[in-house]
């Protein structure tokens, strides 16, 4: 028998609860002394990756919700696909 697991956790932009297939699901590297994620600075500007930041870095979910949002303010070629989408491929491939 095949399962699906499903995971319940807030999103890291909204911070609302969201429930998420953790093979499917945008997450973002987020380092947990800053709550920031590794390679950007207090000022919110990019910076060089402190290799240490990087290692205590942990994935934290983004939901559709915020994944659309932020989709839109992006240009055609360059938007980010929603778990939702990633997840009915996901379910397809299960399938015998």
């Amino acid at each position: 028998m095949t399962g699906i697991v499903f995971a319940l956790a807030p999103c890291y932009c909204c911070k609302r609860l969201t429930d998420f297939c953790p093979d499917c699901v945008n997450s973002v590297l987020v380092d947990p002394e800053t709550n920031l994620p590794p390679d950007l600075g207090p000022d919110l500007q990019p910076r060089e990756p402190d290799p240490a930041a990087v290692d205590r870095s942990i994935k934290l979910p983004i939901c559709d919700t915020c994944t659309i949002r932020g989709n839109s303010r992006r240009s055609p070629g360059s938007r980010v696909e929603t778990e939702a989408d990633r997840h009915a491929r996901h379910l397809a491939a299960l399938r015998p």
